[in-house]
């Protein structure tokens, strides 16, 4: 079987298409032929920023292929759902509780074993503690108006069917998000969840209710249970799916800060003017040593002149 590229040498590589000679400019661009709702939906989930700017940098082919807006509109799409993680995380954080009557007499009697369990099909979950700025035990709900919430990460990629379990206080708030891998690949805003530990909510659970690894013989405990639900409907990201004419220019705007650009450009700006007076004093200083130079030569002109005539 002959080179397909140049139908001259014997097919060797990729199943007989190309010959050796061939095969190693085929092999530089080998992703410009993957078909292109494959590279998106297979990966680019798995590529950073930096990765794709290199690939672009490979050949000419390859910049083209990396520059299609098909190819930045997923970038885009990926970089607005890992970017709502912190939206999401504020906003869940700082929503408001529904109050909890009654509070414990003593911080013994205010602790709460609860369990998060994970009960979704496909979702992990990041488990933070919701924590006041100034707090250093337990704070009735009614004390938490204008205090500065700051959320703890407690558990990460808590995984489908999984269980988190741990001691709080009466009264904390706890906050469900997705992780952040899977909101960049998916991109919607409804899925999370905010729960307040609550000793009146406790029952008596058998472990194994939210653990396969508990056998039959454990007693059971009494647990403030938390499950974390599938969403009956997934609803996209604002302006995800919002039409643009560039979808690069859309990206950058995604990620990054006007103010920072602006505070960058003026200190470049600073920079620049400092090392143009520097360059300015520097040429000066050379301007002075050239002519200093010019006169040695003149005057050891003049000495080997006077040297001959001696």
């Amino acid at each position: 079987m002959e080179c397909e590229n140049c139908h001259i040498r014997e097919g060797l590589y990729e199943g007989g298409r190309w010959c050796s000679k061939c095969s190693v400019v085929h092999k530089k661009d080998i992703i410009a032929q993957i078909p292109c709702e494959v590279f998106i939906d297979h990966i680019i989930p798995h590529l950073h920023l930096t990765d794709i700017r290199d690939l672009s940098e490979v050949s000419r082919a390859m910049n083209d292929y990396m520059n299609r807006p098909i190819v930045w509109r997923s970038v885009y799409q990926m970089s607005m759902g890992s970017k709502y993680y912190k939206t999401l995380l504020h906003r869940l954080s700082h929503s408001k509780p529904k109050e909890i009557k009654g509070c414990p007499t003593s911080i013994a009697d205010s602790h709460v074993s609860i369990v998060i369990h994970n009960t979704t099909t496909d979702i992990p979950f990041d488990i933070y503690h919701i924590r006041m700025k100034d707090a250093g035990e337990a704070v009735a709900l009614t004390d938490r108006k204008s205090r500065v919430m700051v959320p703890h990460a407690h558990k990460h990629d808590l995984l489908p069917g999984k269980s988190f379990t741990c001691k709080t206080f009466h009264g904390h708030m706890w906050t469900c998000i997705p992780t952040e891998d899977w909101l960049r690949n998916n991109q919607v805003s409804n899925v999370g969840c905010m729960f307040v530990a609550n000793r009146d909510q406790r029952m008596w659970i058998h472990p194994n209710a939210w653990s396969i690894t508990y056998d039959a013989d454990t007693s059971p405990r009494q647990v403030h249970l938390h499950q974390i639900r599938e969403p009956t409907s997934l609803h996209k990201i604002k302006d995800v799916n919002k039409v643009y004419s560039n979808y690069k220019h859309a990206f950058l705007r995604v990620i990054m800060d006007p103010n920072k650009i602006r505070e960058n450009s003026v200190h470049n700006k600073e920079m620049m003017d400092k090392d143009k007076s520097e360059i300015k004093n520097l040429y000066g200083i050379i301007h002075a040593l050239e002519k200093k130079q010019r006169q040695q030569v003149i005057r050891d002109h003049h000495y080997t002149a006077m040297k001959k005539i001696l």
